[in-house]
């Protein structure tokens, strides 16, 4: 008899930038996904995206164990939706949540971008566009376990992330939305850009880390489930320790 736990059904979803994308699969093994068909198209495309995935493995929203959603930091829209309907699907159907931050499933593209090209990466940093001349970073360290947060998410201005980096004294990688029109501000002699087709968060990257999080029991209470916003209450300015001042 199959081990309950890879007989889940389980449904990824990252709606917290511009682009959004739907992954569903069954334990381990995903079966399907849906990208959206442009920009900002969360709110006219994920539900049928859902509808669609379940459609094609003959089951319905009801049997949807666990879901996994990026809770931001991210745009205001995407992440409303996703929140909202991970909370019916908690209240009325039972599945588990798991949550995992905009940065973590970024920082599993880079880890893509790597196994991909064969280049080595091991210092990753996030870049979000947070308007009014801010960005929300992070930044990881990538070894064969995965990536190990060295910057926890913080509201800086791309001086003082760069002042960050150059502290380092070693490389970094950059990716995110936030580079689309601002790339040149990020530029550094330690720092390398990831192609663009990798700045966008990945349902596929969140499913993935998702079913790691589930086995270690690391689910979100739906009460408590609030979405992390590009600027909101929960960002983290970049203080002088944290630069090794």
């Amino acid at each position: 008899m199959a081990d309950s736990k890879e007989s889940m059904v389980c449904l990824a979803v990252d709606t917290s930038g511009r682009f959004g994308s739907v992954v569903l699969g069954i334990g381990n093994e995903i079966l399907g996904r849906r990208d959206f068909s442009g920009m900002v198209r969360q709110s006219s495309e994920l539900f049928t995206s859902i509808q669609d995935l379940l459609g094609l493995i003959g089951k319905k929203a009801g049997q949807v164990e666990h879901f996994y959603l990026t809770i931001g930091p991210g745009s205001f829209t995407g992440l409303r939706i996703s929140v909202t309907l991970a909370k019916m699907f908690a209240f009325c159907t039972n599945a588990k949540l798991v949550c995992i931050s905009t940065m973590e499933a970024l920082s599993a593209n880079a880890s893509r971008f790597a196994l991909e090209t064969n280049i080595n990466v091991s210092r990753v940093g996030t870049v979000l566009d947070a308007k009014r001349g801010q960005f929300y970073v992070a930044a990881f360290h990538r070894n064969s376990g995965g990536c190990i947060r060295i910057l926890e998410d913080s509201l800086v201005n791309p001086e003082y992330f760069l002042e960050w980096i150059e502290g380092g004294a070693s490389p970094i990688w950059l990716l995110g939305e936030g580079l689309v029109f601002y790339k040149k501000r990020f530029e550094s002699s330690l720092v390398e850009f990831i192609p663009e087709s990798y700045w966008n968060p990945d349902a596929y990257e969140v499913y993935q880390i998702g079913r790691k999080k589930a086995s270690q029991g690391l689910f979100t209470d739906p009460v408590t489930l609030t979405p992390v916003y590009l600027r909101g209450p929960d960002a983290v300015e970049l203080k002088d320790r944290s630069l090794g001042r």
